[in-house]
Parts: C-alpha cells; sequence; structure tokens
C-alpha cells in the first residue's frame, strides 16, 4: 500500500474505492466511474491550481 507516499507527494490526491470492480472500473462500473469523474472535473473547474 503506498497511499502515505502518495498522499506525501501529492497532498490533494484521493482514494475511491469501487465495491466489485477491478482495472477496469469504467467497464465494470460505468455508473459510478462517472460519477467520480464527473466530481473530479467539476473540482479541477472549480479550483484550477
Amino acid at each position: 500500500d503506498h497511499s502515505q507516499a502518495m498522499h506525501e507527494l501529492f497532498p490533494q490526491v484521493r482514494r475511491i474505492r469501487v465495491k466489485n470492480s477491478g482495472h477496469w472500473v469504467h467497464s465494470d462500473q460505468p455508473a459510478v466511474f462517472v460519477q467520480v469523474l464527473a466530481a473530479f472535473l467539476s473540482r479541477c473547474q472549480d479550483d484550477p491550481s
């Protein structure tokens, strides 16, 4: 688990666990993927730094 190192390198990192999915989250759980991606893009638009 590299979560501590990731947080140190990227303080704004968010870790999302999606149940019943593997490496292809967009295929395994498309609705959850779209929801998480939309939230991410919204945050980027609000704070472009």
